[in-house]
């Protein structure tokens, strides 16, 4: 951890959350209040690894902002290459518009050599001016969509508390995504 100061406020900034039982905590809380969902259920099944690594700003003893790093191997036209998606960018609302995303952002990118690596996220319409100012540029996305016929399904919403449930949805996980290039 390094002490810092961003506008006269004091900040712990952290490379890593996963192995420090409170500060994983401080962690999940934020990212639960921002997008309704943490990492806890990850983390206690031993999917957490170190291709994750959040990238973290604490404020008594909370942590108030966090851009993750996403290590990720594709095959394009079969050359291997990696990435890295930054994602679970997020601030706790008391301390926005206060430059952690962008000391954030900068961390990752003097950690890693831009030219070498390529990076990429996934963001919402109302904040593509601010990842333009990182070099990002927007790409559009293609969907497809097909009609299709109502039909009886044995579709079941997994409880995560279910154990059964939990491990043949770990097991469908595991066995990847039939329809897609990128290696685990």
């Amino acid at each position: 951890m390094k002490q810092i100061t961003i506008n006269d406020t004091d900040y712990l900034f952290r490379i890593g959350v996963r192995d420090d039982i409170d500060i994983r905590k401080s962690y999940n809380q934020l990212v639960n209040g921002i997008f309704e969902f943490d990492f806890e259920f990850w983390h206690e099944a031993g999917y957490w690894t170190d291709a994750n690594v959040p990238y973290v700003l604490i404020h008594n003893n909370q942590v108030v902002a966090n851009v993750s790093v996403n290590h990720i191997t594709f095959e394009r036209g079969g050359v291997l290459f990696e990435t890295v998606q930054l994602g679970t960018v997020c601030t706790h609302p008391k301390h926005r518009n206060q430059g952690l995303i962008r000391f954030l952002m900068n961390q990752i990118f003097e950690a890693y050599n831009s030219d070498t690596t390529s990076f990429y996220l996934y963001a919402n319409e109302n904040v593509m001016d601010f990842y333009q100012q990182f070099g990002f540029n927007f790409v559009p996305e293609n969907q497809y969509r097909m009609k299709t016929e109502p039909c009886i399904s044995t579709f079941s919403q997994i409880n995560k508390k279910t154990l059964l449930q939990s491990l043949q949805y770990l097991r469908l996980l595991s066995e990847g995504n039939p329809y897609t290039k990128q290696l685990q």
